[in-house]
């Protein structure tokens, strides 16, 4: 499985905790962008939350040399010989999107910035590593970070501690496939504070009762069992669950809609521990905690064209409204995205010098009206924004300003913020994989068509790009059809032709992409549903990129190992 921390990066130096430590398979992913004046992008694995610690991997390309410098540090000792290549194809420059991927692998490190592939040889043990810093002491003039995403890959029993009690608006989400076992069953708790066997909430999914079990196990309190009529979890079928803590309630969400709650009957900041275990495949354990109110993100190089603004939130059962700005750097606002649940409509406007302008409005989705988790998209254009709300176009909005000086992203109001980031879609992508593709390895990414979308496709590639294509899928629009075959000695071999009575793909929404490898071939999902698979007709270890082209604008996949 592959444990999942999205946290909103601080800038100049922050440490983003791994459980457990780093194994073999994990992966960290730090996205931004080379602003003006940038000098420096600092990496550092680190296996303590202080500088004079034991680094085992120091990432440092440096644009005054031009050089990629790579280290390792040991506490009481110092920085160790220095690795670094000094080229005229230095992998950064201003304007540059950074797309940085770090891979353990059992020697040594893969290091992918955008295109150019590195290693570092380990020097320590890598299960050493708890912690990941970004910046460090060299000064200013950092590059722009977006984000820090770690994928540690750990075996089930999972266990994940809230070392300082599990707050309040705090949401747990656990993707994954339940296994083709008749008799199998898996769990999740949420142990108390030293007690491990004391559980405050216990949901078991039971595939032989064909029941959810929904209890606490704790001493000297009188204990409630839950047995919801729904069992949504299927043999062979991907799933969803989040888990969110509101007051004294484990409110629970299956596939983004409300399943049931259990009422905590001690004080839920003793929560301590997350556990998972079962028959279950695990894709992502995605833990989110509450960023403060009135949260502000500042993004120096300002938006750009095809930069999607992502906000996950919940609603306060009793919340009235929240407010999403993009904002200029003088305080103007360049889009003001409010919805508000007592009127029942979504409201747009801009505001210049103090002023607000002439307003829009636009009926609430019933995601907002509806206590469960929401994601509001906005994916920024030349001269427009388009409104996504769980992946369902909702609404466009036309620019009144100049886009690229839209520098400040502001939200607070009556919700939970789980997460504001920016990212960046296009329709061409090569992605080198560090290391070979195995069973159990997922493949992610998400997307939506063009306006005048006709087909377009993605496909793994061999050594030879041309010659070998192991997997290759085009979904055309027009038949309402995806057509799906393989290449060997640069010749095309038999396809096959999936056809549905619901076509997945369409131009009013976003789609999620999730491709699992297996023993005997590719399982590809849609939006968490089975789609289709097709057969390996090569080994998948041959597999060295991933290719993505056509009209479309998807985000970088995303290979996620299974352990």
């Amino acid at each position: 499985m592959s444990f999942k921390v999205t946290k909103t990066f601080t800038f100049p130096y922050d440490y983003i905790y791994i459980p457990k430590g780093l194994c073999e398979g994990s992966s960290i992913t730090v996205t931004g962008k080379v602003q003006e004046g940038c000098r420096w992008l600092a990496v550092s694995l680190h296996k303590e939350a202080n500088p004079d610690c034991d680094i085992a991997l120091h990432f440092n390309p440096r644009f005054s040399s031009q050089a990629v410098v790579r280290n390792s540090k040991v506490k009481g000792v110092g920085w160790k010989q220095e690795e670094r290549e000094i080229a005229g194809d230095f992998p950064l420059k201003t304007g540059d999107k950074i797309n940085l991927r770090i891979w353990v692998n059992k020697d040594d490190f893969k290091i992918l910035l955008n295109q150019s592939l590195f290693t570092f040889k380990h020097r320590m043990p890598y299960n050493d590593v708890k912690y990941v810093t970004i910046g460090g002491n060299q000064g200013d003039h950092h590059a722009e970070i977006y984000q820090v995403d770690v994928h540690n890959s750990c075996k089930l029993p999972f266990t994940y501690p809230f070392y300082e009690g599990m707050k309040n608006g705090t949401s747990v989400k656990i993707q994954g496939m339940v296994n083709n076992s008749p008799t199998g069953q898996f769990k999740v708790d949420f142990n108390k504070e030293q007690h491990e066997e004391e559980s405050f909430c216990q949901m078991v999914a039971d595939q032989n009762q064909q029941q959810v079990v929904i209890n606490s196990k704790l001493q000297n309190v009188d204990q409630e069992e839950r047995r919801p009529k729904q069992f949504p979890f299927k043999q062979g079928e991907e799933f969803e669950s989040q888990f969110m803590l509101w007051e004294q309630k484990m409110l629970i969400f299956v596939d983004g809609s409300l399943f049931d709650y259990y009422d905590i009957k001690d004080k839920p900041q003793l929560i301590s521990q997350l556990a998972v275990d079962g028959d279950v495949t695990i894709k992502t354990v995605n833990l989110e905690e509450p960023i403060i109110n009135s949260f502000e993100k500042y993004v120096p190089s300002g938006l750009q064209k095809n930069d999607v603004i992502v906000f996950k939130g919940f609603f306060y059962p009793r919340g009235e409204r929240f407010q999403l700005n993009l904002m200029y750097e003088n305080g103007d606002i360049g889009l003001h995205f409010n919805p508000r649940r007592h009127q029942g409509q979504i409201v747009l406007n801009t505001r210049s010098g103090g002023r607000w302008d002439t307003e829009e409005r636009h009926s609430l989705p019933l995601d907002f009206e509806q206590l469960k988790p929401f994601q509001v998209d906005i994916v920024v254009k030349s001269k427009k924004f388009k409104m996504y709300v769980h992946d369902k176009w909702i609404c466009d909005f036309k620019a009144r300003g100049n886009i690229t000086d839209l520098k400040r992203i502001n939200v607070e109001g009556d919700a939970y913020h789980h997460e504001v980031s920016v990212h960046n879609r296009t329709n061409e992508i090569t992605s080198r994989l560090p290391s070979q593709l195995k069973n159990g390895s997922w493949i992610s990414c998400s997307g939506t068509l063009k306006k005048k979308m006709e087909k377009f496709f993605i496909q793994f590639q061999g050594e030879d790009k041309l010659l070998e294509i192991p997997f290759h899928m085009e979904p055309q629009i027009q038949e309402q059809q995806t057509v799906v075959n393989s290449m060997q000695q640069g010749q095309w071999q038999q396809q096959q032709q999936i056809q549905q009575e619901k076509f997945p793909f369409s131009k009013e929404k976003t789609f999620y992409f999730d491709i699992l490898l297996t023993a005997d071939g590719y399982k590809v999902f849609v939006d968490g549903e089975f789609y289709f698979e097709f057969k390996h007709r090569q080994p998948m270890q041959s597999v060295q990129t991933v290719q993505v082209q056509g009209d479309v604008n998807m985000t970088i996949p995303e290979p996620l190992e299974l352990l």
